[in-house]
């Protein structure tokens, strides 16, 4: 499982690579069904609200993340 954290200035950072990552990048761990969790500062796992603010966003530029079936 790839652990993520995010911190106070909105940027998260996979732990297991040592970088810096977008949302995007956490749509591809998705789309390749990789286990992902995200934290943050407090190590509270707030993996829930990031996905569904992508997903939201996502939907705003007319982007369907999800099937409507």
């Amino acid at each position: 499982m790839i652990s993520i954290k995010k911190y106070s200035n909105r940027r998260l950072y996979n732990t297991d690579t040592s970088s810096y990552i977008t949302q995007a990048d956490i749509v591809n761990l998705i789309k390749k069904k990789i286990p992902l969790n995200i934290m943050d500062v407090n190590k509270k796992d707030i993996t829930s609200s990031i996905l569904m603010q992508i997903i939201i966003e996502k939907q705003a530029t007319g982007k369907n993340l999800i099937p409507e079936e």
